[in-house]
């Protein structure tokens, strides 16, 4: 076994029972041993996958030990990050976050399954880091930074509606943005919200716009008049009947 691994699992045993847990889980060095005297990356691989049917505390370790393991090929180390996604909790969260950070450097695509474990946790401590990413600038990056904005669409809260209404008109991530911003019904987003229910958006779009101003609520009520009184005439009848029936829903 690399000399690495073993360095891992120690940092891992010692992390955990530094909690005062006597029971503290440790990674299964066997199946580790194992791995490593398998020659074939795709057995190795299909390996790895299979610990998705055993989503024990063990587990998790061992796929982040995986995932960490910088001697390992990127093929398998790929494939531990994804598969710690379906089992990960908040003891992963320095890992995930650890692999992510490499990644605005390293460029592997460990971040296409790295982000949405950061998403599913919904661990705040994520908030900075996806920030850094989702302002990528390099064309390359394309992708990355999309799905970390999706990512904050998912955790983020009122002290993030800044930022999301600000990434709401990039097309491939609008409805994540505006589903986020739906969901957060802050007074702060109902200028963009209500800008999402013109005749041209998609379906689902206007749906989750109508659904954030509706939980707004009174709030919104300005807002909505606001638009009206300055509608263009003759100009997208959808939107205006839209607005008028929100205002008569909150009314109501």
């Amino acid at each position: 076994m690399h000399k690495s691994i073993f360095s891992l699992l120690l940092l891992l045993w010692m992390a955990n029972a530094e909690s005062g847990d006597l029971e503290t889980p440790k990674p299964d060095s066997a199946f580790l041993q194992m791995l490593h005297t398998t020659v074939e990356i795709d057995e190795r691989s299909n390996k790895v996958r299979s610990l998705e049917k055993h989503p024990t505390e063990s587990t998790r370790l061992t796929l982040e030990t995986i995932a960490l393991d910088t001697k390992e090929t990127n093929e398998v180390r790929m494939q531990a990050i994804c598969s710690l996604g379906s089992i990960a909790n908040q003891k992963s969260l320095p890992v995930l976050l650890n692999i992510l950070e490499d990644e605005i450097q390293q460029h592997h695509g460990f971040w296409a399954c790295a982000i949405p474990a950061l998403a599913a946790l919904k661990d705040r401590r994520a908030i900075l880091l996806l920030i850094r990413v989702a302002n990528q600038r390099e064309e390359h990056l394309a992708g990355m930074d999309h799905m970390a904005i999706e990512a904050l669409a998912e955790i983020g809260d009122d002290r993030e509606v800044e930022f999301l209404t600000s990434k709401a008109y990039i097309v491939p991530v609008r409805f994540a943005v505006i589903k986020g911003l739906a969901r957060i019904a802050s007074v702060k987003s109902i200028d963009t919200l209500i800008e999402a229910l013109q005749g041209a958006e998609e379906p689902e779009i206007v749906k989750e716009a109508q659904r954030g101003i509706i939980i707004i609520g009174k709030g919104a009520i300005p807002a909505l008049n606001k638009t009206l009184e300055e509608f263009p005439k003759d100009w997208d009848k959808t939107y205006e009947a839209r607005i008028h029936e929100l205002l008569q829903k909150i009314h109501e």
